[in-house]
């Protein structure tokens, strides 16, 4: 890797969480700058048609695992992660075998808490979670995503859950280690923050050519949610505040797949990569 020259990672987050999600990040890889993206194994629960938004929200907007795995099978050159989840959905593993990572319901602890992930966090660490209950699940976690013929290359984490503490980010760095996989976030890159969800719809895709016109030299990584339109979306709130989730995904996905965003890279020579080809630069 030139010292000189600027490297982006430009990360697809929670792809599984819903079928919309995962068209997004779909037409943000094929016809955007997208590089890669986290994929959720825990996201496989599935609701009917009919759930109301009060249910989308608190069970992930459905799940959608199976629907990330066949555009992964239609697109091999796709690059994705593991997005390891201790705090939405259900675990990989049956509830009785990682008792203190879940509640009375088979959900893990933390989820339908929607006023940000720092309570979140706070929710998971109160029950005490076994450190090697949250290993097993982890492993079970990458080990679903080999089983379909995916290859990952990285591991990262849903709402920072499973790097929240020193005794749990070592754990990461185990399962790091045991499947040959890269870290997020701790693979020399600098992350790019505030990026893109903190910016109004009508904002982003000008915050985006910002950001790309002040990145210095080196390895950069920026997370994005970008998603395609969707009507339940737009009763659930953008993360901690209570605009539409529809309107911010969907501002996110015009901008990753914006001209001007293109030409911009073009012209500053900014290498697009992914975990996978970090070694070959």
């Amino acid at each position: 890797m030139s010292e000189d020259k600027i490297y982006l990672i430009v990360k697809g987050d929670d792809f599984g969480y819903a079928q919309n999600q995962n068209a997004g990040i779909e037409e943000a890889m094929k016809n955007g700058i997208v590089t890669c993206a986290s994929m959720m194994a825990a996201a496989r629960e599935t609701l009917p048609a009919n759930a109301g938004p009060e249910a989308y929200w608190k069970l992930g907007i459905g799940g959608s695992f199976e629907d990330a795995v066949r555009i992964c099978r239609e697109n091999p050159d796709f690059e994705i992660g593991v997005h390891l989840v201790l705090d939405h959905y259900k675990p990989v593993l049956p509830p009785a075998k990682i008792p203190s990572l879940v509640s009375a319901n088979g959900f893990f602890h933390g989820w339908g808490i929607t006023d940000g992930n720092r309570n979140q966090i706070k929710e998971f660490l109160s029950h005490n979670p076994s450190p090697e209950e949250v290993e097993q699940e982890e492993s079970a976690q990458v080990e679903c995503v080999l089983k379909k013929g995916l290859r990952p290359t990285y591991i990262d984490q849903h709402n920072g859950v499973a790097r929240s503490t020193p005794e749990l980010a070592e754990i990461q760095r185990k399962i790091a280690g045991k499947f040959a996989l890269r870290i997020s976030l701790d693979s020399g890159e600098k992350w790019i923050t505030p990026n893109l969800d903190t910016a109004q719809p009508e904002e982003k895709c000008s915050k985006l050519l910002e950001i790309l016109e002040n990145l210095s030299p080196g390895l950069w990584l920026l997370t994005t949610h970008p998603m395609m339109p969707s009507r339940e979306m737009e009763d659930i709130p953008w993360w901690d505040n209570k605009e539409s989730m529809a309107s911010h995904a969907e501002a996110t996905l015009a901008a990753l797949t914006n001209k001007k965003v293109k030409d911009v890279i073009a012209r500053r020579k900014i290498k697009l990569t992914g975990y996978g080809k970090l070694t070959k630069h």
